[in-house]
């Protein structure tokens, strides 16, 4: 199956004191600086463009004895924040970043020299 470019957003489970409910978890998205306007500040995208290409066959059918809806590989160009958050926390991953088509971490971040990354990434039945 070819490999498509598909934008994509991510976001990290934190935990935040709202007075009065107390500590709730909430999705910060992960932002990254593309540039700078004409006064100097900079501009962040919360945006990013990945290869993602949907994993078929075989082993489908084992996944979805393990409650998973549906698995795939993104390649993207390495970008530090999204690199660290991976490494460190509990991101969801937002396909055409749609908070409604999220995927979770399904196995360690290969980071490829500081150049690329590449991440398996998984859906998973909520019962």
């Amino acid at each position: 199956m070819e490999a498509k470019r598909t934008a994509v957003s991510f976001a990290i489970e934190c935990s935040k004191y709202i007075p009065g409910l107390g500590y709730k978890t909430v999705l910060e998205p992960i932002t990254t600086i593309v540039g700078f306007d004409e006064n100097g500040k900079p501009i962040y995208s919360e945006v990013f463009y990945v290869s993602w290409q949907e994993k078929i066959g075989s082993n489908s059918i084992i996944q979805q004895q393990n409650s998973i809806i549906q698995s795939a590989t993104l390649k993207m160009t390495f970008v530090k924040e999204v690199a660290d958050a991976l490494y460190r926390k509990n991101v969801k991953i937002y396909r055409n970043c749609n908070k409604n088509d999220s995927y979770v971490l399904n196995s360690s971040v290969i980071n490829k020299s500081n150049q690329t990354l590449e991440i398996q990434v998984k859906r998973v039945e909520v019962k």
